[in-house]
C-alpha cells in the first residue's frame, strides 16, 4: 500500500499543462484529418459500389442442343436493355449520383 502512496505523490516526469493542451491540439488535429480522409473514402466507396450494382448485365443465353437419336432442345436469350442511368465508369472521375462543387459565391450590392 505504501508503495501505491508513493506512486500518486511522485511528481518526478509530471508533464506541464502547456505540453498537455500542444499534445492535445495535434491530436486533435490528426482526428479531424483522419475523419476527413474516411469520410471521402466511405463517399467515393459508396458511389462506386452504386455504378458497379448499375452496371450489373442480367442478359443471359444458352444455345441449343442436339443428341442424335434421342432429341433437341432448343436455346434461349435475353438481352438486358440499357436503363435511365447507365454509363461508363470512368477511373478518378467523381462517384455517379454525388455532387462535390462547392457553391458559386454571390456578391450582393
Amino acid at each position: 500500500m505504501l508503495l501505491l502512496y508513493k506512486f500518486r505523490d511522485d511528481e518526478y516526469g509530471v508533464a506541464v499543462s502547456t505540453e498537455i493542451i500542444l499534445l492535445m491540439m495535434i491530436l486533435v488535429f490528426g482526428v479531424i484529418a483522419g475523419n476527413v480522409s474516411l469520410r471521402d473514402a466511405v463517399n467515393q466507396e459508396a458511389g462506386d459500389t452504386g455504378l458497379a450494382i448499375n452496371n450489373i448485365n442480367q442478359s443471359y443465353s444458352y444455345a441449343g442442343n442436339t443428341i442424335v437419336g434421342v432429341g433437341t432442345v432448343s436455346g434461349s436469350e435475353f438481352i438486358d436493355l440499357s436503363d435511365v442511368n447507365d454509363g461508363a465508369d470512368t477511373a478518378g472521375s467523381a462517384p455517379a449520383g454525388l455532387s462535390v462543387v462547392a457553391p458559386a459565391a454571390t456578391s450582393e450590392g
